[in-house]
């Protein structure tokens, strides 16, 4: 039994030092062609994207200063600074998503002020700038509603 099981142990082996130099071989080969290899990365060296960079952190922490300012500011029942303070934002809000943020707080603050046609046009809006389709949906139900107190308002 010694006598047969040792051959068969050597071809294995053999097979699998074949198999593991193939393998290097066609990796050597492949990483040293002449065509380009597509790669899913991006590298951003400071000398082309610095200013770029840059611009985008300032952009953004003046966005979010402006915010979290008029947030607060709509707590204390500073309404008028507040909406200054939203409006203001718009210009440095960098996607959609921010833009939603500010029309929601908008509408949060005109709903808390009582003006119904303002919050509508920010529920609008904000309804226009999410891609959260639950919450776009939830925001078109409150301009209906907001659309119907107008309504009853009115006659």
């Amino acid at each position: 039994m010694k006598g047969i099981a040792m051959p068969t142990r050597w071809i294995s082996i053999v097979v699998i030092i074949i198999i593991l130099c193939g393998a290097a071989y066609v990796y050597s080969a492949s990483t040293s062609s002449s065509q380009p290899i597509k790669v899913d990365a991006l590298i951003i060296a400071p000398d082309k994207y610095n200013d770029t960079f840059n611009k985008s952190a300032t952009d953004a922490k003046a966005f979010y200063d402006s915010f979290r300012m008029a947030l607060e500011l709509s707590k204390n029942g500073e309404y008028a600074t507040a909406i200054r303070a939203l409006n203001e934002c718009l210009p440095n809000a960098a996607f959609k998503g921010e833009k939603a943020m500010v029309y929601e707080a908008l509408a949060d603050i005109h709903r808390d002020m009582g003006n119904l046609e303002m919050e509508l046009q920010n529920v609008k809006l904000h309804a226009e700038n999410t891609r959260n389709n639950k919450v776009k949906e939830e925001a078109m139900a409150r301009a209906s509603e907001i659309r119907r107190l107008i309504a009853e308002r009115n006659k």
